[in-house]
């Protein structure tokens, strides 16, 4: 939603959201991890952490561009 919301913005704002958005994934897929480690593997599933590192590599590599 807010890349959506953003889709207006000049450049180099554009590119501060999308640096803030790979940044976010990271934060998320950072988060389920440990509970992957420990053992919670049934509960939580590998597609969400698969997700959201694609979409830390297009925000990041986006915004390099």
């Amino acid at each position: 939603m807010v890349a959506i919301c953003c889709r207006g913005l000049p450049p180099e704002y554009a590119r501060t959201v999308l640096l803030s958005l790979g940044t976010g994934f990271i934060l998320v897929n950072l988060a389920l991890l440990p509970g992957k480690i420990r053992g919670f593997g049934d509960e939580l599933l590998i597609p969400p952490m698969v997700i959201f590192g694609v979409l830390t590599i297009i925000a990041y590599y986006t915004a390099l561009a």
